[in-house]
């Protein structure tokens, strides 16, 4: 702004002294607000001192110039000389007394907001009119600072009911069954693959209790407690349970129950997302089927078979082997084998034979003997075979016998019949004949009982193996990840079982 001229309408110069001069004075200076009293030709009559710290301008300066000339934007005197030439000369009711919010000009040229109340002070004519003005450029700022908070809080809130709609479309649609509970423990939630396993609609379930009306009764107890825990802010992962379905059946699940908080961090509820491992749990049934079939044909197998550990203890010992020292094996798990059931002087071959098959070397037709119960012993033919664990680590050893203390018997009496044949050969010649004869019945005996084993042990597994191959592949259907995961574990399983027949036969 430039420098302040002089008025310039015409008028005379303002005359001051007129009857309640001190009073209009008093009401400027006693006000706490910016206060400039104008005649009604719209000209400056009094100025006071929060006024002149507003605009930067002295009272003396302004007295008797227009209020637009003083305070009033360039930009909008024209407008405001207008509108206040209509005020003074209709003086309307519905300015006098209310707030207004108006552009200000600093004697520097700075425009700021003010608040602006007109109240007319002298009514006799000509009336003087009070007007107090109020910076509120802190309001507008907070005006501004709050529409922008506001605004954020509104895309904020937007944003937020977005990701909630979102998420309730990825629960609902997730493969996964996902289901809820609040605090009571009734279901809020239940999406459409829990519907579609159990048979049971999100309508047909929601408000009805969780553990009482869709978990089977044996497992009621443990469900209600992994809820409770969740509900007290312990989260549970891979727990196995059944739920009823609608049909009548029963569908497995493996389930993480993870607690849920509102926004303050306070337990509303359970939230549950789980796996059906229907089918996997029947292929496990079947697989700890063929499981215990195959340790009790071992159990009852004809030929003696015991097994040890890595540190050479005994951790098998089936009926053949309690039958032919007289030890049960009860009396054997857990013993070290070579120093309490091998004769001392092949204690050193054994353990060599042993060491080698946890070192991954087989070995076939090894011969020594067995210390029996009875203070005899028991002559075994040994076929010694590493045992590895699914994931091909060597656990142990494998031995599948043959009792031959009947043909070492015989052997030792063909010794002395060879002796007695360098004198009687011609006489002892048929005899021989039938002592080989037996010893070859022996052998083909002992080849058919390997052959027949190996076919009896093999044919099932092989179907398990081909099995879970077709599911791996496909062959069923498409497989999600946990049930490929599975599948591979009953494969890998078989693998080990029919390494493990291949060790013993």
């Amino acid at each position: 702004m430039g420098k302040d001229s002089a008025p310039t309408s015409g008028a005379d110069e303002p005359n001051f002294e007129f009857s309640g001069e001190a009073l209009t004075r008093a009401i400027a200076e006693t006000s706490l607000d910016a206060t400039l009293i104008m005649d009604h030709q719209g000209r400056i009559r009094e100025f006071n001192r929060a006024a002149e710290s507003m605009f930067g301008r002295k009272r003396v300066d302004v007295l008797g110039r227009l209020v637009g000339d003083v305070i009033v934007p360039l930009s909008m005197r024209e407008a405001h000389a207008n509108g206040l030439k209509r005020f003074l000369e209709s003086r309307e009711p519905k300015i006098l007394g209310q707030r207004l919010r108006l552009s200000a000009l600093r004697f520097d040229g700075t425009e700021f907001p003010v608040e602006l109340t007109v109240t007319q002070i002298r009514s006799n004519e000509p009336p003087v009119f009070a007007g107090s003005i109020r910076d509120i450029t802190p309001e507008i700022e907070r005006e501004r600072e709050l529409n922008a908070a506001r605004l954020l809080a509104e895309e904020a809130l937007s944003a937020a009911q977005q990701i909630a709609d979102d998420l309730t479309q990825l629960i609902d649609t997730a493969n996964a069954p996902i289901f809820g509970i609040d605090e009571s423990g009734r279901v809020n939630e239940w999406n459409q693959s829990a519907a579609r396993i159990t048979g049971y609609t999100k309508e047909e379930t929601l408000g009805r209790e969780l553990v009482t009306e869709f978990i089977t009764e044996e497992y009621q107890a443990s469900v209600a407690e992994v809820l409770a825990a969740a509900l007290m802010g312990t989260e549970t992962e891979n727990f196995e349970f059944p739920l009823y379905a609608k049909n009548g059946g029963r569908v497995q699940v493996l389930l993480n129950a993870t607690t849920r908080r509102d926004v303050s961090g306070k337990i509303v509820g359970m939230v549950g997302v789980g796996q059906d491992i229907t089918e996997i749990g029947q292929a496990r049934e079947k697989s700890q089927q063929i499981a215990d079939d195959l340790t009790q044909l071992i159990d009852t197998a004809n030929a003696p078979i015991f097994g040890i550990d890595e540190s050479g203890r005994v951790n098998e010992w089936n009926q053949s082997a309690a039958r032919i020292t007289g030890y049960t094996k009860e009396e054997t798990l857990g013993r070290e084998l070579v120093t309490e059931f091998i004769t001392e002087e092949y204690q050193a071959s054994v353990a060599e034979v042993l060491a080698a098959a946890l070192m991954g070397t087989e070995t076939e037709n090894f011969e020594f003997p067995l210390y029996a119960k009875n203070g005899g012993r028991v002559q075994v033919l040994l076929n010694a075979t590493t045992r590895r664990d699914v994931s091909g680590k060597i656990v142990g050893m494998v031995g599948v016998g043959q009792d031959i203390t009947e043909i070492g018997q015989a052997r030792a009496e063909l010794e002395s019949e060879r002796r007695l044949l360098v004198q009687r050969v011609q006489a002892r010649t048929a005899d021989l004949t039938i002592a080989n004869s037996e010893l070859a019945r022996a052998s083909t005996l002992k080849d058919e009982f390997l052959a027949s084993m190996s076919h009896e042990l093999r044919t099932p597994l092989n179907t398990v193996l081909g099995m879970s191959e077709a599911l791996a592949e496909g062959a069923y259907g498409p497989l999600n990840n946990p049930q490929r995961a599975n599948v591979a574990l009953i494969h890998e399983s078989g693998d080990h079982l029919l390494s493990l027949i291949n060790d013993i036969l």
